[in-house]
């Protein structure tokens, strides 16, 4: 190339020639008409995201002196808002749909600039205040939380960083090579950021490492309501006897007390185990063929009915039309059971194994067929559709009658020659059960239970996953359950976690950095009422010398606040204490009385 577009921090760019001489020379060429693209009006300026070093708490609260807050076309979202809060004290916003109170968040945090009038913290202009003062000092969060695809831990402390506190170690070529990024860095405009650096602000928790902090989390997680939903993800979590050799095993010996205290308490037909010689009515056919669990990309779920050693066993042990012949009639009773149901029925969901997308195919292939099909007769993209149609099927959840004592037994020959043939090039790709080893390839529940748990018992998952929780608990296993819990990684957007664990999350994140102002804004609308409340009480009784100002969804929630500031068509109307506002019979009364 000729030339490189750099862009800084601030969103301009330089034009910069690919020249050793002139990189020599630290000549750089401006191509102005590209810094004037990617410059344009009410960018933020620089300074105010400037690092500004450790920052005292805030000791004069948040006043509004006649705010207005305008869009693009000068529409008037907020109009002549005044108000104030004190350190310690709390205030609930409330007002009809579309009535303004939903701008009054992003106004308290600088997401939109008021128009006219005034906003101050601690008596400061909020216009003037820095990026990392405001950071520092107010905790904010909405129904629309972002969450990095890392881990939940590195998404709860993301707001803890605010600047780079200690720098890594690094040997001779990385420090020259620090030097050499620092300084590019400076010409480009850009703040020398050392993004290997320690970032995780612990002082400001007043905590001294990683397990402090990790303790001070799970304290927040469980004021929100989310600590045993962290401690279900640790559980759905896979750790590696590698990784961790003295966790596992503690986790065996886990596993050994979970069956001998069902076996105690008359729960055994609860659950069935994995036995090399039994067939697993409760696992998928593909599992009880590999027994044991994949690793890597090999045997992966969708791999299987591809591969050419698998189609060798199958004829090996005499089954491969058996199965695909399976797969053609899972087709056919999913094509007559949901030809006529809309793509939403439950029935979907109850055969995981086909969506509404695909039932025009299976329906084609079964127009295709008859009643009974050969392996080698089928084409190749039906013949893995049809394996991967059996291979998923439970004969426990299922109930289709596809699988008898004989094939059962046909099947366990089957699994033994896959295990005994296996070529020595494959043999990492499939970890088997074991009752003495624990696997890595599974989740920690998966290891505990050794097997699964079993279809139509009333509360049966419920019923085993007492008594796990109980025996990990005698053997002081649950804080381990949940740190494997914080390490779940969350996905693009938080999109592996519900609807609701991402608000609650969201929440957390603002709590734990200890801001001096809480600004919720709405951030539970997906959770019940009495979830909601109960949230509620509990960060309103924590919130100690911190002001907290709730955008609330439901208005007589509001009952649970010092004060309420009542927002329509962009006004504030009523203000004062909950009880004082219901005696005089006002617009709070009326939105209060509302169930919703």
């Amino acid at each position: 190339v000729d030339h490189l577009i750099v862009l800084d921090l601030h969103v301009k760019a330089l034009l910069v020639p690919v020249d050793e001489h002139l990189h020599r020379r630290g000549q750089i060429l401006v191509g102005d008409q590209v810094i004037d693209h990617f410059d344009p009006e009410g960018m933020v300026d620089p300074d105010l995201q400037r690092p500004v070093g450790e920052q005292s708490h805030m000791r004069g609260g948040i006043e509004a002196a006649n705010l207005t807050v305008t869009d693009e076309t000068g529409a008037r979202l907020l109009h002549n808002i005044s108000f104030s809060v004190a350190m310690g004290e709390t205030l609930a916003v409330v007002g009809p749909p579309a009535g303004g109170k939903e701008y009054l968040g992003p106004t308290l945090v600088r997401l939109f600039s008021p128009s006219s009038g005034k906003l101050t913290l601690d008596g400061r202009d909020i216009g003037g205040l820095p990026e990392g003062i405001i950071g520092r000092w107010v905790g904010y969060v909405s129904q629309d939380t972002y969450f990095f695809p890392l881990s939940v831990h590195d998404n709860l402390t993301y707001g803890l960083k605010h600047e780079p506190l200690r720098g890594g170690e690094m040997d001779e070529h990385g420090q020259a090579r620090r030097t050499w990024a620092k300084t590019e860095t400076l010409r480009a405009g850009n703040a020398p950021f050392d993004l290997d650096a320690e970032w995780v602000d612990l002082r400001s928790l007043g905590v001294e490492d990683e397990r402090a902090l990790r303790a001070k989390v799970r304290e927040v997680l469980r004021l929100v309501g989310l600590e045993s939903d962290i401690y279900d993800l640790g559980l759905s979590q896979r750790i590696t006897p590698e990784t961790h050799p003295e966790l596992t095993e503690r986790l065996l010996q886990a596993r050994a007390g979970l069956h001998r205290r069902i076996h105690e308490r008359g729960l055994d037909h609860l659950v069935e185990s994995f036995d090399p010689d039994r067939y697993n009515k409760n696992a998928t056919l593909e599992e009880n063929l590999l027994f044991g669990r994949p690793r890597g990309s090999t045997f992966a779920e969708g791999h299987l009915p591809e591969h050419p050693y698998f189609a060798e066993v199958l004829h090996d042990a005499h089954i491969a039309d058996r199965v695909v012949t399976m797969g053609l009639e899972i087709a056919r009773t999913m094509v007559e059971l949901f030809a006529d149901l809309p793509p939403d029925h439950p029935f979907f969901d109850q055969f995981s194994f086909i969506s509404a997308e695909a039932l025009p195919e299976y329906q084609a292939m079964v127009n295709r067929y008859g009643r009974r099909v050969t392996y080698d007769g089928l084409a190749d993209d039906d013949r893995a559709d049809l394996v991967s149609l059996a291979l998923r099927y439970v004969e426990a959840r299922h109930r289709l009658g596809l699988i008898d004592a004989d094939f059962e037994a046909q099947l366990v020959l089957a699994r033994k020659i896959f295990a005994r043939r296996l070529p020595e090039h494959l043999e990492a790709a499939v970890e088997p059960y074991d009752p003495d080893i624990y696997i890595g390839a599974a989740a920690i529940q998966d290891n505990l239970l050794f097997g699964r748990v079993a279809y139509g018992q009333a509360r049966a998952e419920d019923r085993i996953g007492e008594v796990m929780t109980e025996v990990l608990g005698e053997l002081g296993l649950h804080e381990a359950v949940f740190d494997a819990g914080l390490d779940f990684n969350v996905g693009p957007g938080g999109k592996r976690l519900t609807a609701s664990e991402r608000q609650l999350l969201g929440l957390a994140r603002a709590i734990l950095k200890r801001p001096d102002i809480l600004v919720v804004d709405a951030a539970l609308a997906v959770l019940d009422t009495p979830t909601q409340e109960q949230i509620l009480k509990n960060v309103l009784a924590s919130s100690g010398s911190r002001a907290v100002i709730w955008i609330l969804a439901r208005p007589h929630q509001a009952r649970l606040f010092d004060r309420v500031l009542v927002i329509d068509d962009g006004h504030v109307i009523e203000e004062g204490e909950p009880e004082a506002l219901e005696a005089r019979g006002g617009r709070f009364t009326a939105l209060a009385a509302s169930p919703h």
